[in-house]
């Protein structure tokens, strides 16, 4: 009986790092999938912006109150010297 006490004592104390690496997992599993999507709708947008001739758009992604993706697209002035960023200000 000793025996599976310890062994009961041992697999509890394994459990929650198991379940941390499956946390990171699934965690980077996530991320993947985003990062993903972010460069399909990446894709996209550019694609829109040349058909569209539309010089500079910026796009931002918001989770909560966390900015999880933000990127520009073409240039915000005539010339196509300055290019256009996640942060760029239009007016």
């Amino acid at each position: 009986m000793r025996a599976y006490g310890i062994l009961t004592a041992a697999m509890l104390a394994i459990a929650p790092v198991g379940e941390s690496i499956a946390h990171e997992t699934d965690r980077a599993q996530t991320v993947a999938a985003q990062q993903e999507a972010f460069r399909a709708a990446g894709h996209w947008i550019e694609q829109r912006r040349q058909y569209r001739r539309i010089p500079g758009i910026s796009v931002a992604v918001q989770q909560g109150q966390d900015t999880i993706w933000s990127t520009g697209f073409g240039t915000i002035d005539r010339a196509g010297e300055r290019p256009a960023t996640g942060d760029t200000i239009y007016s």
